[in-house]
């Protein structure tokens, strides 16, 4: 589960008028690519997960679903909410200015509300391997959009693992975002994730080393 590259930095050997000994003038970072091994969860521990209703409850956490909208309506650790609202099937991205001018809103305005107003048809609720239970909403897009699946594995020590499949109709517009949206609670203001950065990595921007990085929300405004 570890991957590997070499970093090779460039610096000046000795100071110029323009920048200090040392300061870096290229950079490039080769993966080195060893075979690795797939990273494994650590086998659960505690009671095998209960299910009530539309509420799932482990030793010390609880989460609760909505049907309806086919998302988790709370989730306490330790009688501690971590959501304001649960995360949904979002298709939809703030448009910019290219975006005005290429009339991206209203070509792809299939997509715009797709998640916010999917409806599940379908839900299931049925036990997982090793004391976990795997929760399945389904069901069409709204204005024939396609189809959507969203599946939550809740296992028994507390880890939710989230599968989310969107199977787009055929002939539409491209689509603005795949990917899912929802809040959580303002303390939590921190973020950490492993690839590039720290700053924005968008497809014109790749000049950015991968590593483990650190930071507020607010500091992520791009």
């Amino acid at each position: 589960g570890v991957e590997y590259f070499l970093d090779l930095s460039f610096q000046l050997k000795t100071a110029t008028k323009w920048a200090a000994k040392g300061f870096e003038i290229g950079w490039e970072q080769i993966p080195l690519t060893a075979p690795v091994a797939d990273a494994k969860l650590v086998a659960a521990k505690g009671p095998a997960v209960a299910v009530n209703g539309d509420a799932v409850n482990g030793e010390d956490f609880e989460i609760v679903f909505d049907s309806k909208i086919g998302a988790m309506k709370s989730w306490k650790l330790g009688g501690r909410e971590l959501l304001l609202a649960g995360f949904r099937p979002d298709f939809w991205r703030a448009p910019n200015e290219n975006d005005r001018g290429n009339k991206m809103i209203s070509r792809n305005a299939v997509w715009r509300y797709a998640g916010r107003d999917w409806v599940p048809t379908t839900k299931g609720f049925e036990p997982a391997a090793d004391g976990a239970v795997k929760i399945t909403f389904s069901g069409p897009l709204p204005k024939d959009a396609g189809t959507c699946d969203v599946t939550y594995t809740v296992r028994r020590d507390g880890w939710v693992e989230v599968g989310f499949h969107l199977t787009p109709k055929q002939g539409l517009s491209d689509i603005p975002r795949v990917g899912m949206a929802g809040e959580l609670p303002t303390e939590f203001d921190r973020v950490t994730w492993f690839g590039p950065g720290p700053q924005d990595t968008y497809s014109d921007r790749k000049e950015a080393r991968v590593g483990l990085y650190s930071g507020t929300v607010a500091e992520q405004f791009t």
